[in-house]
């Protein structure tokens, strides 16, 4: 490996699916019927969890690059 990795982008990253995650369980309610009754928090509460997860590629995107890994079964 001759480059670093950005691992200042990979915190940053991890804070915000933190942030996202924490404001899912502060709002997530108790039961499904509860859950579907939400409304516009329901959408707001996938969205949130959308970005958490997008989150998790864009990770490994950075580090895929970094590390210079490639694309899988190309080795």
């Amino acid at each position: 490996m001759t480059g670093r990795i950005r691992d200042t982008a990979i915190r940053i990253k991890l804070q915000e699916m933190t942030e996202s995650l924490d404001m899912v369980k502060e709002h997530l309610p108790d039961s499904a019927d509860s859950f579907g009754r939400l409304g516009i928090v329901k959408d707001g509460i996938y969205k949130r969890v959308e970005y958490a997860v997008e989150n998790v590629f864009d990770i490994c995107a950075i580090l895929n690059a970094d590390l210079h890994i490639g694309v899988p079964g190309d080795r």
